[in-house]
């Protein structure tokens, strides 16, 4: 997918964030991305991701509940950022997202998540980032110290 298509998703998802609760996340220091360069941010708002919109996306293990889905914006191995979202569809859960990879890994912040609304997570990079696989974890919240990977997605990032 090209880096213009990536920005055009991106406006178009800019224009439906018009919800609440934004938050700045914890992140772990990426081990070859300069520590100033990450920046989080966790935004909860209205509205799915249209089933159009260019970006992996996976129902996973929710028996279609929550979609994850996820994208990397850059070229090669410079990446400006990586976006996730997890849009929950029926049934109200608690949610976290994470992108993790070789460079770093980065968790939003928990929060309830009712139907028709999305959890945002986006990590500013504006670097070069080590090639491998980069994940993005949709985790539900089962209560105590127990979660439950219900949603993964994985971009490769190349030279």
């Amino acid at each position: 997918m090209s880096i213009v298509r990536r920005l055009a998703t991106l406006a178009a998802l800019a224009t439906m964030a018009f919800g609440s609760a934004q938050a700045v996340a914890m992140a772990a220091t990426p081990s070859n991305v300069a520590a100033s360069s990450v920046h989080t941010t966790t935004v909860v708002r209205q509205a799915a991701i249209p089933d159009t919109t260019p970006v992996g996306c996976t129902f996973g293990s929710s028996s279609g509940n929550v979609r994850t889905c996820f994208q990397i914006v850059g070229s090669g191995l410079f990446v400006n950022y990586m976006a996730a979202s997890a849009c929950v569809f029926n049934s109200g859960r608690t949610l976290h997202i994470e992108i993790t990879g070789p460079s770093f890994t980065a968790n939003s912040v928990q929060e309830f998540v009712p139907p028709g609304i999305c959890l945002d997570f986006t990590v500013s990079i504006n670097a070069d980032v080590a090639p491998g696989a980069y994940h993005a974890i949709t985790w539900r919240y089962n209560g105590g110290s127990s979660y439950t990977n219900i949603g993964e997605v994985t971009w490769n990032v190349i030279a």
